[in-house]
């Protein structure tokens, strides 16, 4: 085979193929022995110009009864809590629904862009609560890392805000439950706080929300 360099210089066409080498199939899987394989611009281009796209938003505001947002979390240490984002969505995009329960189904594959935002309040002074945050997949195994976040608290007037923002890749089917517990290396509190009353006539602020992206 001839240097690269010696073969002439085209202007390529949307239909024109290059080599490549195919490491995963459009599930997600390895694909074995990486066979090389071509590639159209036209197929290139098309995974180029792919955006997010905000497939759901669920907030623990429409849980709430009487329009209030309910404080929720674990009551005891260690004890796994799953989070609630309200009431059961199923968006007309149909790539990810959610029941009531906080189980979000993907019911296509794909790339998902996944925020997570809490308001999360310790209690008086001096608690030093150590809460865990963690994503369980299909009921059996935990999804990427633990987020730790150790509070310190000195009314139960204080509101923190925690975010956390995943960028995964899905296989059809796939059930995320999105839950938190108070470690026992913690005090014994923390939670998920109603939201403070307003005087300004700003929106109600929920002490969990979900917004989910998919990459199209």
């Amino acid at each position: 085979m001839a240097i690269i360099s010696s073969y002439p210089v085209s202007t390529p066409q949307l239909v024109d193929q290059v080599l490549g080498s195919n490491t995963y199939d459009s599930t997600g899987t390895a694909v074995q022995g990486n066979p090389t394989v071509q590639y159209t611009f036209t197929s290139i281009k098309t995974l180029v110009d792919q955006q997010m796209v905000q497939q759901l938003v669920a907030t623990s505001q429409t849980n709430a009864t009487a329009g209030l947002i309910a404080s929720q979390g674990p009551t005891v240490q260690n004890n796994i809590y799953t989070i609630l984002f309200g009431a059961a969505q199923t968006p007309t995009l149909n790539h990810v629904k959610i029941d009531a329960v906080g189980k979000v189904t993907f019911v296509s594959a794909g790339t998902y862009y996944i925020k997570q935002e809490y308001y999360i309040g310790g209690g008086a002074s001096p608690n030093r609560p150590l809460l865990l945050f963690r994503t369980f997949k299909d009921e059996l195994t935990q999804e990427g890392e633990t987020t730790i976040f150790n509070l310190t608290s000195s009314s139960d007037q204080d509101r923190n805000r925690l975010v956390i923002e995943n960028i995964v890749n899905i296989t059809g089917g796939t059930i995320y439950e999105f839950q938190m517990v108070r470690d026992a290396g913690g005090a014994n509190t923390g939670t998920l706080l109603e939201r403070l009353n307003n005087n300004a006539g700003f929106l109600t602020t929920p002490n969990a929300s979900l917004t989910i992206s998919k990459l199209i």
